[in-house]
């Protein structure tokens, strides 16, 4: 149930806070107003900034990412062949005369 409506008292108006007869803003309200949009405004700049620095932190990672599968197929290739060249090495000792070795 809503309630009765209080009569007016003389020159009152039934107007929010801060609006004026003529439907503009009041000066407080206008520079409250005008503060809450400066407010949004660098917040919106800030998260930009923020959503920016974000992104290149991600494209470094993904790139670092990259570059690390790059360098452990390049370990993996140096220990084959290092195992394939220390078997060679092995047999070409053991066949070398070892009055030859000392």
């Amino acid at each position: 149930m809503s309630q009765p409506m209080k009569p007016l008292e003389s020159g009152a108006t039934n107007l929010p806070t801060g609006i004026t007869t003529s439907g503009q803003l009041s000066v407080y309200a206008a520079n409250a107003a005008a503060g809450i949009r400066d407010d949004r405004d660098l917040e919106k700049k800030e998260i930009a900034h923020l959503n920016n620095r974000l992104a290149l932190y991600i494209e470094k990672l993904r790139f670092l990412e990259a570059q690390n599968r790059v360098l452990e197929n390049d370990i993996g290739l140096f220990r084959q062949a290092a195992h394939i060249h220390s078997g060679k090495i092995t047999v070409k000792l053991q066949n070398y005369p070892s009055s030859q070795l000392s």
